[in-house]
């Protein structure tokens, strides 16, 4: 018989392997779902929480970091979708969703491996996006050779997982992923006056 989603939450322990957010270190973001958003609210849209951001695009360009040393197994495009990736990190394969296209690194290509906190894209909101975020989902991805999209059943959907902490809707989290040089964001800043006497 086929297990269901809670089943096979209550089925499985979850995975012992820990995985960092995707984002630059000490940034503080949250996400949220709603009705028909996908198979349960473990599927979450995810922007950052700072109330200085009033520009519905604030997060356009924020660099995405590796969550543990993994490999890609998928980098492509869907209609809803837009530009995504996926990485396998063993124990848990992870789908990035809405990215900006061609924002994956030159050379980076399906079987490459990330090392945490490497750049693998940019938050975008290519697909069926309203403004721009991360789609972000989690699989069991344990006794998958390859843990690409069409091998992971819906039922190995598991609930996502800051630093071992399960994130609910509306939850914020800080991310930790803070080794190695930062990566630099498209976010722009408006050029110094051209006066010196001028604030």
């Amino acid at each position: 018989a086929t297990l269901g989603l809670a089943d096979h939450a209550l089925a499985e322990d979850p995975p012992l392997q820990t995985l960092r957010a995707p984002f630059t270190c000490d940034t503080e973001w949250s996400g949220s779902t709603r009705s028909g958003h996908g198979l349960n609210d473990w599927n979450l849209d995810i922007n950052r929480t700072s109330r200085t951001f009033s520009e519905p695009q604030h997060d356009l360009g924020q660099p995405l970091l590796a969550q543990a040393d993994g490999t890609i197994v998928w980098i492509g495009w869907h209609v809803s979708a837009g530009t995504y990736v996926e990485i396998d990190y063993g124990d848990i394969t992870v789908r990035y969703i809405h990215l900006v296209d061609e924002s994956v690194p030159e050379g980076m290509e399906i079987g490459s491996a990330v090392t945490e906190g490497e750049l693998f894209g940019l938050l975008g909101d290519t697909g069926n996006a309203t403004h721009a975020h991360l789609h972000l989902e989690y699989f069991d991805s344990r006794d998958y050779d390859d843990a690409r999209a069409w091998l992971l059943p819906d039922s190995n959907q598991i609930q996502i997982a800051m630093d071992g902490e399960p994130i609910s809707p509306g939850e914020a989290f800080i991310s930790t992923n803070c080794d190695g040089d930062p990566p630099p964001t498209t976010t722009t800043t408006e050029p110094p006056h051209p006066f010196g006497d001028v604030d």
